[in-house]
């Protein structure tokens, strides 16, 4: 997916985790992979999606 967009020219931030799943939802797991939301949130100010903080 990361490759198929940079191809496209779309800027793309490709974070991986050691530990998660799938269909996590906001729930915490106390993985590493429950920061998704926080580093979402970053993606989206970081391009001019949101102003929110």
């Amino acid at each position: 997916m990361e490759r198929a967009a940079q191809n496209h020219g779309v800027e793309v931030t490709c974070i991986l985790d050691e530990e998660g799943g799938y269909g996590y939802g906001m729930e915490q797991r106390n993985h590493p992979s429950d920061a998704w939301p926080q580093e979402a949130g970053k993606w989206l100010r970081n391009y001019g999606w949101t102003s929110t903080r």
